[in-house]
């Protein structure tokens, strides 16, 4: 546990060591690459060009974990997001209906069944989250 791993080669043809860790610029130009669907190799030579002394591994490896973290689902946050977005819709609705344009108002409660059936195939639970005894 108290071994530092030896730093990393940046590619097999390159001499230079990684030594300094990622930054966040460095992490979001790395994401920005991939988004815009580089290959593999010119990743690694733009890495190399721009960011030397930095593993290409640990750049895309913290690239990753991000999209991981983007992907996960908070249970919490998508009731809490749902809840705001089927109040909003409600209000919208009570607003159209006041200004008489009753094909927005028709629109107001598509919407809501929308949210409704995205709900029930999330498995949403009753009620408000529970708070742990502990």
């Amino acid at each position: 546990m108290g071994r530092t791993p030896k730093p990393r080669r940046l590619t097999d043809d390159t001499h230079e060591l990684a030594t300094s860790a990622p930054t966040d610029e460095q992490l979001r130009q790395v994401q920005e690459w991939i988004l815009q669907g580089q290959s593999e190799h010119a990743i690694r030579d733009s890495i190399a060009t721009e960011f030397p002394g930095t593993d290409p591994l640990q750049l895309v490896t913290g690239v990753m974990d991000h999209f991981l973290r983007v992907a996960t689902i908070d249970h919490r946050a998508l009731v809490t997001t749902y809840g705001w977005c089927l109040e909003a819709t409600k209000e919208t609705y009570r607003r159209i209906l006041e200004t008489g344009e009753y094909a927005g108002a028709l629109r107001a409660i598509k919407q809501i069944k929308e949210l409704a059936d995205q709900a029930s195939a999330l498995h949403v639970p009753d009620g408000p989250p529970q708070d742990d005894p502990d």
